[in-house]
């Protein structure tokens, strides 16, 4: 297992000291910003047939990443980009680069899905945190027994699993996770295998009605991360109960969350 050496910075600051901004056309002096100031750019109603305007361009799983969108022909697209620098490592392993040391690093955290379990955001209709996960674990093939999280030695070209969630947005569910990589591209697409109802009663998604990603790309010092959730037909549910229903804004939460807790793992 690889050591992380760990190290704490009060304010993160992004130095780009590479051109990171060629790897995109549409970006604007505000995501620009927003992205060097360690925050992320964000698009709340992408379609994707505009062209999706936070997505590297050029990387190695580029056009097979569009294409998979193309055939899905999602209603809606909620698109997050963040830029990472580097995690310092100890390369004191048996693989055959740092290259392939870094990109293990990232897949293994990024797949620790039982680490997941009590994940909270901060929720605007309640006004305090709020829990988001709460249990996560890996399926066997079979879907019947829980299972360790996949710790992996060597990247896989293509990998498929399962895995169950419970979140306190649709409850208990069912999802598979197709893992990619190709050069210094890695993509992680999960879908829900069962109907998602909110507070289990009201059907939001149909079964296979969602598709959520992320793509990461290495540069020589920094990651490109790039979500994106896709939403097959936007629900027209608007208000349960008291609260009003954002579907936009519960996958920015849940795409922020995740990789909060993703950037708290790797550094």
């Amino acid at each position: 297992m690889k050591k992380i050496i760990l190290f704490v910075l009060a304010f993160p600051v992004l130095l780009f000291s590479e051109d990171w901004e060629s790897h995109f056309t549409n970006l604007t002096n505000k995501d620009i910003s927003q992205i060097e100031n360690g925050e992320y750019a964000y698009r709340a109603r992408t379609s994707y047939k505009d062209g999706l305007e936070l997505l590297p361009n050029l990387t190695e799983l580029t056009d097979e990443f569009k294409a998979a969108i193309a055939s899905y022909n999602p209603e809606l697209c909620v698109e997050m980009l963040y830029v990472l620098d580097h995690p310092e490592l100890d390369f004191d392993t048996d693989t055959d680069t740092d290259e392939d040391d870094l990109m293990i690093l990232l897949l293994n955290n990024l797949r620790a899905f039982s680490d997941q379990k009590g994940l909270e955001y901060y929720s605007f209709n309640r006004e305090r945190m709020y829990p988001l996960i709460k249990d996560s674990y890996f399926l066997s093939s079979n879907k019947k027994n829980k299972v360790d999280d996949p710790v992996v030695s060597s990247l896989p070209e293509f990998e498929k699993l399962y895995y169950s969630q419970n979140d306190t947005t649709f409850g208990k569910n069912e999802y598979s996770l197709i893992t990619r990589s190709k050069g210094n591209s890695l993509w992680l697409q999960m879908e829900n295998l069962k109907k998602l109802t909110v507070m289990g009663l009201f059907k939001a998604i149909d079964k296979g009605g969602v598709r959520t990603n992320f793509f990461i790309y290495k540069l020589d010092d920094k990651i490109l991360m790039y979500t994106l959730a896709e939403i097959k037909e936007e629900p027209n549910i608007k208000k349960v109960l008291m609260f009003k229903v954002n579907i936009p804004g519960s996958f920015k939460r849940r795409m922020s969350t995740i990789v909060d807790w993703f950037k708290g793992r790797i550094y």
